[in-house]
């Protein structure tokens, strides 16, 4: 079985003094030679203390920082599986995926104390808790780095052996755990490297969260790849980002957003004062972009890169250049080297150009099964391909376009929202007889929540009735904005509620 080399190590090996990571919000620059120590003892650590054995899963909900990239390759070192969490989840969310992935240890960083403590309260068997990003929970990843011996031989990674341990929101309300391998990584950091040029001479911005896909694998993880230097920001701040942007001694080559980054830095004073003279790489995802948005970046000397993915996917399935992105303005490109796509009709056969059908994807960097769910593999996945729900078609030469995204999803700020989390909250409440959830246009986030209702008679129900209820059991951004009250719901022949014909009906209104 072919080995995965230790990324990390080959470039301490290979350029010990070059950059590997800048931790914009400490100031902290480790090169390759040092990153590969701080590996080592968190590897250490986790192998000997803990005793950690191949296949333990390892959580981290912290900020985006450093120190979260040094536990992701510490595991990645050892076998263990990287696990880590949105920040922007409720605690009872985080519990569920706690509970479900079973983490033997928790990073947890600064400001997240609280959060981590909230969801902790309602999990089975609590993990240890180790404090990193500037937190003083517990030993601290400072201490450990410091304590810790070396680590010693172990055993080479194989493409099959996991890595990353990421949930998806899910679509019945119950979140799926997707695991990336060890091959399925190095394959989208393959896909990402080559058509964008990277190499031991690029610099990374990572605005995204990183327990994100896209923040972890569009361009983190393909810059260690490269050995070229990752820039790390603790979130995303439209005058911070420019800062960093505009700094020659930084040098940032690539970075990547959604729209909605994307327009609130254009909105920004000092958006065209800003130096982008070394920027050679701009991703954009998560939801169309706009003529003018793309117009705008293309202005300024950053034209963007646009693209269609998804978690399982890791995420990369199709690309749409630069070059094409007026001409086949609303495509989401060709796919990606490595990736197969096709469209089918309902009875499994293959749909003609231009003809609507389900998006179906295989290949190396695209799971098979989802974690601990083995009754998704009648549902999501045929004869080796993933059914990604999503429709579209392809035309004469191979774009893609979406018609309709997966189910019923939404994305409000890049975020993706299934609207059966919201609904299972909303079921609870007194006075409503039936919700339904359907994203409405927004001009800030993309899309926003309306709550859709028949409510008794007599009932006081409204929309802070609602958003209270959700508070402190759904993340802020699955609260609904906005409240319609209906007599009746559209429905289908099953009784399910017909969401587009819900969204007909709302229009481009909330």
């Amino acid at each position: 079985m072919l080995d995965i080399r230790d990324w990390i190590a080959v470039h301490a090996h290979r350029t010990p003094d070059a950059t590997a990571q800048i931790d914009h919000a400490t100031g902290r620059c480790f090169t390759y030679r040092e990153m590969d120590r701080r590996v080592d003892r968190l590897g250490s650590y986790l192998r000997h203390t803990l005793g950690l054995t191949q296949g333990a899963v390892v959580g981290v909900l912290s900020p985006n920082s450093s120190d979260v990239l040094d536990v992701d390759f510490a595991c990645a070192r050892v076998g263990s599986v990287f696990f880590p969490m949105n920040t922007r989840l409720a605690p009872p969310e985080l519990a569920y995926q706690l509970n479900d992935a079973a983490p033997h240890v928790l990073f947890v960083g600064k400001g997240m104390e609280t959060l981590a403590s909230a969801a902790l309260s309602e999990v089975e068997t609590a993990p240890l808790l180790i404090g990193i990003a500037g937190a003083s929970l517990g030993p601290t990843i400072e201490a450990i780095i410091a304590d810790t011996g070396p680590l010693g031989p172990v055993e080479p990674r194989h493409v099959d052996d996991p890595w990353t341990l990421i949930y998806s929101s899910g679509t019945t309300g119950r979140p799926k755990g997707i695991v990336h391998s060890h091959g399925m990584v190095t394959a989208q950091a393959v896909m990402n490297c080559v058509p964008l040029g990277l190499n031991p001479d690029c610099v990374n911005l990572t605005i995204l969260p990183l327990f994100h896909i896209s923040g972890l694998n569009i361009f983190a993880h393909p810059m260690f790849y490269a050995g070229g230097t990752q820039v790390t920001l603790e979130g995303f701040n439209p005058n911070e980002v420019l800062q960093v942007i505009g700094d020659p001694e930084v040098g940032i080559s690539h970075f990547c957003g959604v729209p909605t980054i994307f327009e609130v830095l254009a909105a920004q004073p000092e958006f065209a004062a800003t130096d982008t003279s070394s920027v050679r790489g701009v991703y954009v995802g998560g939801a169309a972009s706009t003529l003018s948005l793309l117009e705008t970046y293309a202005d300024k000397g950053m034209p963007l890169i646009q693209g269609y993915g998804m978690t399982e996917a890791g995420p990369t399935i199709t690309v749409l250049n630069s070059a094409d992105a007026v001409r086949k303005l609303g495509s989401a490109g060709k796919t990606a080297m490595h990736v197969d796509l096709k469209i089918l009709r309902a009875d499994n056969t293959v749909c003609a150009p231009d003809e609507i059908g389900e998006i179906l994807i295989r290949g190396p960097s695209i799971i098979s099964a989802y974690f601990k769910r083995p009754d998704t593999q009648e549902t999501d996945f045929l004869d080796g391909w993933l059914r990604t729900g999503d429709m579209g078609h392809l035309d004469e030469e191979g774009f893609l376009y979406l018609s309709d995204r997966k189910k019923d999803m939404f994305i409000s700020g890049g975020e993706n929202v299934y609207p059966a989390e919201i609904e299972n909250v909303l079921a609870g409440i007194e006075g409503i007889i039936k919700a339904a959830v359907v994203g409405v246009p927004d001009s800030t986030w993309g899309e926003v929540g309306a709550a859709c209702v028949i409510t008794q008679a007599d009932a006081e129900v409204s929309l802070t009735t609602i958003q209270a209820a959700c508070e402190g059991k759904l993340a802020r951004y699955k609260i609904p904005k906005y409240l319609h009250c209906f007599d009746s719901l559209p429905l289908g022949a099953s009784g399910k509620v017909l969401k587009n014909q819900l969204r007909a009906q709302l229009g481009d209104s909330a």
